[in-house]
C-alpha cells in the first residue's frame, strides 16, 4: 500500500504515523516488497530485487561492493552493488527487520544482522504465515 497524507490525531498508546495507508481498489499490482539501487545523479533505477512481502529491515553497503539486507521470510542476503546479483543468503530463523551493521577486529570485517519477526509494522503491511517471532543477532565474517 502507499502512505498518504491524512489528518492524524495523537492518542497515547496508539501508533502515531502522521498519515495512513491507501488501500485503493483496482491497483494493478498486489502488495510486494522491493529492494532497489538508484543512481543518485540521475534518479534512474540501476537494479531491483523483488520480494513476496514488504521489506522492513535496513540496508548496509560496504566499500567492497556488497549490499546487505534481509527479508520477512528470515533470509539475510548479500547483493553485488553494481549488478544486483544475489550473491549469498542465510536463513536466520525469523524475519529480518533490523539494520545490518559492520565492524572490524584486526584485519577481519564482520557483518551483524538482527532478526526477529512480528511487530506493528509487519502486522499492518503483511508478513509470511507461521513466521517465527524469535529474535537473534547473526554475525558473519567476510572473506579476507
Amino acid at each position: 500500500m502507499k502512505m498518504k497524507k491524512a489528518t492524524s490525531v495523537f492518542i497515547q498508546g496508539i501508533p502515531f504515523w502522521g498519515g495512513g495507508w491507501d488501500a485503493t481498489e483496482g491497483d494493478d499490482q498486489s502488495s510486494y516488497g522491493h529492494f532497489s539501487a538508484i543512481d543518485p545523479t540521475t534518479g534512474a533505477i540501476k537494479w531491483r530485487h523483488v520480494e513476496a512481502y514488504p521489506l522492513i529491515g535496513g540496508t548496509l553497503a560496504t566499500g567492497g561492493g556488497l549490499v546487505f539486507t534481509g527479508n520477512q521470510e528470515g533470509y539475510a542476503m548479500a547483493f553485488n552493488d553494481t549488478t544486483g546479483e544475489l550473491l549469498w543468503k542465510f536463513q536466520t530463523g525469523a524475519g529480518v527487520r533490523g539494520q545490518p551493521a559492520t565492524y572490524k577486529i584486526g584485519d577481519r570485517q564482520y557483518i551483524a544482522i538482527p532478526s526477529g519477526g512480528g511487530g506493528i509494522v509487519a502486522t499492518i503491511i503483511g508478513e509470511p504465515p507461521l513466521a517465527s517471532k524469535g529474535s537473534a543477532l547473526v554475525v558473519f565474517a567476510l572473506p579476507k
